[in-house]
């Protein structure tokens, strides 16, 4: 069986990608607490704003990678050659860049793990690459296993692992960021769902049904939105077991709105189309340009260094991966891509 074509890139999942970009750079910029990023105290706006959306961040991303993603596996073979470039794609730029981050926090004095942990725990964001590639890799295997039953298999996860992760069942070492599998694995299952079940592909696109499911999601958003404020407010206090199933409700619901939203964007599918490199050398430049601000400008009002913070966050690694492009071996190492080799043109040779 030959390889199937590659899917043409859909505008309102690039959009969906951009809007996962700044959801992602504006959290580093702002920092998951008040020592971090822009150091805001935990009442401040920006701060609550984050909290109150972080729910997409993450399985945002997780959700699109299920939705363009194919399980369908025919033999060892085809396993193979899919798991291959996985993990070029992934687990090859996750190296090359957690070295150069690793370094570079070395060089500044910072706490930093055995460089050899890298290779098998989690290091920092990067987690999301390493969990990505298990979860690709085994929905492979089982769906090959199982003679391709890859729609069962994604409802099953969807529930063992969205399980899993509200009850919090650990382990140690968390191997691969196995552990991290766990929180992402609803997501990805859920928008490779959406994507390849029938009906609920038929339902994105009947504009009379999608309305009335809108709706119906719109309404279930807002209101866990309303009750996730009220505990970031302290108005009540869910048990640990109870935010977990909140958040995990919030980040379906959430996503799969957005999808039946449709959004076309330009601006945000320009930005989607960058989202590898974004999410790859993000922190390089909202942290660099935090510590700049810190050192020589701290009474700097807060809108102002959001807004250049999350400027740069998303403009310096789309020049980065344009500079890595120029480069020979670079776009293997940093974005997992393989070059195709320009074809010499062929001499016309003399006639004798």
């Amino acid at each position: 069986m030959s390889a199937p074509s590659p899917r043409p890139k859909l505008t309102y999942i690039e959009t969906l990608r951009g809007a996962a970009c700044f959801g992602l750079v504006m959290y580093h910029v702002v920092g998951p607490h008040p020592q971090a990023g822009m150091e805001l105290p935990s009442g401040h706006y920006l701060f609550l704003s984050m909290l109150l959306f972080v729910d997409f961040r993450m399985p945002l991303f997780s959700f699109i990678s299920g939705y363009i993603f194919r399980a369908h596996v025919g033999s060892i073979a085809q396993f193979s050659n899919a798991v291959a470039r996985k993990f070029r794609r992934l687990m090859v730029p996750m190296i090359s860049v957690g070295t150069v981050y690793w370094l570079v926090h070395l060089s500044m004095g910072r706490s930093v793990p055995p460089y050899v942990e890298l290779f098998y725990l989690p290091y920092t964001y990067l987690w999301f690459l390493p969990a990505t590639f298990l979860i690709m890799t085994l929905f492979y295997g089982f769906n090959l296993i199982s003679g391709n039953r890859a729609l069962l298999i994604a409802g099953a996860v969807i529930v063992l692992a969205g399980g899993f992760w509200v009850a919090r069942v650990i382990w140690t070492p968390n191997l691969f960021a196995s552990l991290n599998a766990l929180y992402i694995a609803p997501y990805f299952m859920c928008g490779y769902l959406w994507a390849n079940q029938a009906h609920m592909r038929a339902l994105v696109d009947r504009a009379y049904l999608v309305k009335r499911v809108r709706r119906g999601l719109c309404v279930l958003l807002v209101g866990l939105l309303l009750v996730k404020l009220a505990s970031i407010l302290n108005v009540f206090e869910p048990s640990f077991h109870q935010q977990r199933l909140l958040r995990l409700f919030i980040g379906l619901s959430g996503c799969s709105l957005l999808l039946l939203v449709r959004p076309e964007i330009s601006f945000l599918a320009r930005i989607g189309q960058h989202s590898y490199a974004i999410f790859l050398f993000h922190v390089f430049f909202t942290g660099g340009f935090l510590e700049v601000v810190h050192r020589f400008w701290p009474t700097a009002p807060d809108l102002p260094v959001f807004a250049a913070g999350v400027a740069v966050g998303l403009i310096g690694p789309i020049l980065t991966s344009a500079l890595i492009l120029r480069l020979p071996i670079a776009p293997l190492l940093f974005l997992g891509i393989r070059m195709k080799k320009k074809t010499p043109p062929v001499s016309q040779g003399r006639v004798s």
